[in-house]
């Protein structure tokens, strides 16, 4: 149901003040809606600005207004933000790019444990 909804929806704007890895974010970009967002806490690491969504400041409204002026207005934009926030999801949220990544973050934390405690 969700899903039909973000598709639906021509954006999702998101003037959040605090959060870590918003869902709601998450599967806007995988059903390909580009977000406008506050860029804070780890909301970047979804949207990347101009990329898949807009980034505004934390409470700065003209920007968040600027940002659902600017994709709503550009039809050309939109579509691009819109494919490259589809395609960004597909290959980062997919199994095996997450097994991947974290098999990354235990050999990385392996070898730092290594250096500072030494066998």
């Amino acid at each position: 149901m969700l899903c039909i909804c973000y598709n639906a929806a021509d954006l999702l704007v998101n003037p959040t003040q605090f959060d870590n890895l918003p869902a709601t974010i998450q599967e806007a970009l995988v059903c390909g809606t580009p977000v406008v967002a506050s860029n804070v806490g780890g909301v970047s690491d979804l949207v990347r600005h101009r990329e898949n969504g807009y980034l505004a400041r934390l409470d700065a409204l003209q920007e968040f207004a600027d940002g659902v002026l600017c994709l709503l207005s550009d039809h050309v934009l939109w579509r691009r933000l819109s494919d490259n926030a589809r395609q960004a999801a597909i290959r980062g949220y997919h199994d095996e790019s997450i097994a991947q990544s974290m098999v990354a973050i235990y050999e990385e934390e392996t070898v730092r444990r290594d250096k500072i405690l030494p066998a």
